[in-house]
């Protein structure tokens, strides 16, 4: 079935017997908008343009009479198609109207043009404009220029376009008149179409054929490089649709007579910051950097237990750290904040290893200096492969840190019985402080009772073992995956965490769970069964994950949108969202140890499930990652930070530990309040976004008669609607803010090593010799543990943001209960106001708990005192704020 407009375009098609198997694109409203809608609900899906197509280009024609006037008839076509362009002109168009025959002319360019560039072109002209009695009835002066690229993308980014073999060669090996008849055609049929851009070139291959050049341009882009495509694109239209009576006479000089904007171009612009390339030479060369390592180790002999794999964990070694790694100079040190890229050395299991955690960690930690003398070894004697040796290699008790070429690394030990282990030590732990729960001695002692204080020892260790050695490996090595068969993958995720840091949400979403995000944006040939509108019953039996309407996308700025759509329209109320990650591990992490671990932490779960606890709105379920890394919540651990590894009974001795209990205000980040901001700032930046596509980024009423006006032309300039969408995404509205807290220079310094600056710049203080220390510098974050330390002194008053990549400032927000009256107790009144007597007592009946009269006082009550409090986060700050502002 089909609807098709007055210029033969179709609109709607789809299959007449399966419903929901078509698509249908909105190119404007007519009078059949019922019947339409109608259609639509049997036998067809709906999708966003914004979402669908990878590149969006609108194509602007010099103003002329012909074009702007509606009532030009259908002669003007057909009167042309006898010159020397009629050979590229689409078929077909006799009796159509000129701005038909425009259209179609332009797509049969385009496709010539682009090639094997793209998989599909549509060319359709903007919404018309209603017409006024004062305006006469216009047609627009643009096109819409819609395009699916092509799989690989080394083919959209190729610089040269190779033809037809010269003529007088491929005569000369023609084996009869005929094939050099076809060759001198296809020879002329390509310098007709390429004019003057076709030049005759030698390749390495020794064929000399006729080839088109594009040079890169600083226009073009990052990754994707969108803008060589809208060269392409302008070159061609300019010279075989523009103009019709001089088509053959343009040159590349003249090419300005059409205009060809990539909208979406800022988008990627904040990715520049890393570099004219996006930053992926130093992706790449972190990613070389830990492959030489990993070499190294593999090859190390003569140690007590033999290496089986090395895993990376940095988001390096996936390209979509954000902003990439820098390298360093020969001997010079890393800054104070670096993050070091880390890394897990698997090794293999025995009976050498002894059952005792403490016992196990003390093993760990003297493989660690055997592991490090080894590599130095190595490194007098090629071991390291090509390249230059390591600048330092240092061991510790938690791990190995290295300098190698230009960049720090830092590995620890794992093998398969280690997670078993140190779950034994938690039960062992948590049985020891149930006998002390029972005979009431934890009630005496309470929080300095040894045998609680060495359960959450042992806990912690725990989970610090489920996270970083066996969770976070998993998650690594599926989002790797990802990232090598998604070209738009990583860049996707570095824009996504440039939008979540500008709108100050780092500390509330971890990058795990942006890019589990975007692996479900960059999903091939599948889109979420939330998004899509899949009833929750289908979702819960399984079906997480159905074919949509949307091919793979190929851009990183189609991927980022649709990562925004994917936050904007999913029902997060319903329950976690699926994620199609998959990963396919090395036999070593297949162990009994690990399906022996199972059970434990399908208990743990059940417990946090029937907990009264909130949990966090933004959740994801990894069920497959779940399953390789034997049963631990990788989704918990890695995206929610919610505790994952307490066991039934390590709960009936600590409640706190299940998420809302004790102490706890959530289950994990993001926190509701947050997450709710979140799933608001997607819906209102694809909503802008994809307004300002369809605007096209120019009026589409604007005709030779009715210049645009003052507002119109700043609309077509270079910062052009989509340009200012664009730019209000990635700027924080700071005025919804109640404080910001400025960072003092060494905070900001701190926070710019951890992002891949921070050297001082004086040789002195930054070589190698002078900082022996050096490991020390690496990961410390003492500006991520201030704003923990805010979160828990006041987050039952305020909710803390910042931006870990650009922001100068930790801004507050104060929740709406925290000048709330509350009742007067002596040993909360710091930084309170005391209340009148009346307004006391409204406070202790609102609360429900009575006063205490002879110490407390009758009836009084108390608020918080913002001054004070703004103090006191000055002094915890100790030195890193400079100052606070008040907002409003």
């Amino acid at each position: 079935a089909a609807i098709v407009n007055d210029g033969g375009r179709a609109l709607v098609a789809a299959p007449a017997a399966v419903a929901g198997g078509g698509v249908v694109e909105e190119e404007g409203g007519g009078d059949g908008a019922f019947a339409l809608s109608a259609f639509e609900a049997l036998f067809v899906r709906r999708v966003e343009s914004a979402l669908k197509w990878d590149v969006q280009l609108t194509v602007r024609f010099p103003l002329s009479a012909d074009t702007g006037n509606a009532a030009s008839g259908p002669t003007r076509a057909n009167a042309q198609m006898g010159d020397a362009a009629a050979l590229h002109r689409a078929v077909g168009t006799a009796g159509l109207g000129e701005w038909s025959v425009r259209m179609l002319d332009a797509e049969h360019v385009l496709k010539t043009a682009l090639a094997d560039r793209v998989t599909l072109v549509s060319v359709a002209c903007p919404p018309l404009a209603l017409a006024s009695p004062a305006r006469a009835p216009s047609m627009p002066c643009e096109l819409r220029v819609r395009l699916l690229l092509a799989q690989d993308p080394s083919t959209v980014t190729r610089q040269v376009d190779r033809g037809p073999a010269d003529a007088e060669e491929a005569v000369a090996y023609a084996v009869d008149e005929a094939a050099a008849t076809g060759a001198r055609r296809q020879v002329a049929e390509w310098q007709a179409f390429w004019g003057v851009k076709s030049v005759l070139r030698r390749f390495r291959d020794g064929s000399i054929v006729h080839a088109v050049v594009w040079e890169p341009e600083a226009s073009d882009g990052v990754f994707e490089r969108s803008g060589v495509l809208a060269r392409i694109a302008t070159y061609a239209l300019a010279r075989h649709v523009s103009g019709y009576g001089n088509a053959m006479a343009v040159t590349d000089a003249d090419s300005d007579v059409v205009t060809v904007k990539w909208p979406l171009s800022a988008l990627l612009r904040p990715l520049r910051s890393a570099g004219a390339d996006g930053g992926r030479a130093a992706s790449q060369a972190a990613v070389r950097a830990f492959e030489r390592l990993a070499g190294a180790l593999r090859r190390l002999r003569d140690l007590p237990l033999a290496v089986t794999d090395v895993q990376p964990i940095a988001a390096a070694c996936r390209y979509t750290a954000e902003p990439p790694p820098k390298p360093l100079g020969a001997g010079v040190a890393p800054p104070v904040g670096a993050e070091p890229l880390r890394f897990v050395i698997s090794l293999e299991g025995s009976g050498k290893w002894p059952t005792d955690a403490d016992a196990v960690d003390a093993v760990r930690s003297a493989l660690h200096v055997r592991i490090c003398e080894k590599l130095r070894e190595a490194s007098g004697t090629g071991g390291f492969g090509p390249g230059e040796p390591p600048d330092a290699i240092v061991a510790s008790a938690d791990g190995i840190d290295i300098l190698l070429d230009g960049f720090a690394l830092r590995g620890s030990i794992t093998y398969d019985e280690h997670l078993a282990v140190t779950r034994s030590a938690v039960a062992e732990a948590a049985a020891a402080a149930k006998e002390e729960l029972d005979s009431g001695e934890i009630r005496e002692s309470g929080a300095d009772s040894g045998a609680l204080a060495r359960l959450k020892a042992a806990t912690a260790r725990a989970e610090d073992v489920a996270r970083n050695c066996v969770a976070a490996p998993v998650l690594a090595a599926a989002l790797r995956q990802t990232s090598l068969g998604s070209p738009a993958f990583a860049p996707c995720v570095r824009l996504a965490k440039r939008w979540v840091a500008a709108h100050l949400l780092s500390p509330h979403v971890t990058d795990e769970t942006l890019e589990a995000l975007a692996a479900i944006a960059a999903a091939v040939g599948s889109g979420n069964s939330s998004v899509l509108g899949i009833p929750d019953s289908e979702r819960e039996s399984g079906r997480g994950l159905l074919p949509s309407a949307y091919a793979p996308p190929r851009s990183a700025t189609t991927a980022f949108l649709r990562l925004l759509a994917t936050i904007a329209q999913t029902d997060w109320e319903s329950g976690p969202l699926r994620t199609p990650l998959r990963v396919e591990l090395p036999e070593t992490w297949r162990s009994g140890a690990l399906a022996a671990s199972a059970r434990a932490a399908a208990a743990a779960a059940l417990a946090r499930e029937k907990s009264a606890g909130p949990q966090p709105l933004v959740r994801l379920e990894l069920s497959a990652l779940t399953r390789a890394a034997g049963g631990i919540d990788v989704a918990s651990l890695c995206c929610a930070r919610a505790p994952a590894t307490a066991s039934p009974a390590v709960l009936a001795v600590m409640p706190s530990m299940l998420p809302g209990g004790g102490d706890e205000t959530d289950g994990g980040k993001p926190a509701r309040v947050t997450g709710r901001r979140l799933i608001r700032l997607a819906k209102a930046t694809l909503a802008d976004i994809s307004a300002a596509l369809a605007m096209g980024g120019a009026p589409a009423h604007t005709t030779i008669s009715t210049p645009p006006a003052e507002g119109e032309a700043e609309v077509t300039s270079a910062a052009g609607a989509a340009t200012q969408a664009v730019e209000r995404a990635f700027t924080a509205a700071l005025e919804e803010y109640d404080v910001l807290l400025h960072l003092a220079k060494s905070a900001s310094r701190e926070l710019s090593a951890h992002n891949g600056d921070g050297l001082t710049g004086f040789k002195n203080l930054d070589s190698l010799s002078a900082a022996a220390d050096w490991p020390s510098r690496l990961a410390t974050d003492r500006v991520g543990k201030l704003l923990r330390t805010l979160e828990a002194q006041f987050g039952h008053l305020a909710v803390f943001f910042l931006d870990r990549l650009n922001g100068q400032a930790i801004a507050l927000r104060w929740k709406p209960t925290a000048f709330l009256p509350v009742p007067f107790r002596v040993n909360a009144a710091h930084a309170m106001i005391v209340l009148a007597s009346s307004a006391g007592a409204d406070a202790a009946q609102h609360s429900g708990k009575k006063a205490k009269r002879e110490k407390e006082g009758e009836g009084a009550g108390m608020v918080p005192n913002v001054l004070e409090l703004l103090q006191d986060m000055l002094d915890l700050g100790d030195g890193l704020i400079a100052s606070a502002e008040p907002v409003r």
